[in-house]
């Protein structure tokens, strides 16, 4: 009779135990690189426009640089 109540205490336990352990897994040392540290991508360009909320982008960017885009239905594509 003490039999199974001791198997059912030993899975109960077992059970909390690999819980906790998955639980653990997850709160390891996480990278605490400045952003100065971080890695920036070698192959982008990133132009910085400041402007009111209802200009465009390409509104901004044709204000400043010279630029070749064709206009289409969607949208206007800006040529390399």
């Amino acid at each position: 009779m003490h039999a199974p109540r001791t198997k059912r205490r030993i899975i109960g336990i077992i059970c909390l135990l690999t819980g906790l352990a998955l639980i653990t897994a997850g709160c390891g040392n996480e990278s605490n690189q400045s952003d100065a540290e971080k890695p920036t991508p070698s192959d982008s360009l990133a132009i910085v426009l400041v402007g009111a909320d209802s200009v465009s982008v390409l509104e901004l960017l044709l204000r400043d640089h010279v630029v070749d885009y064709q206009a289409s239905a969607m949208g206007a594509f800006v040529k390399a």
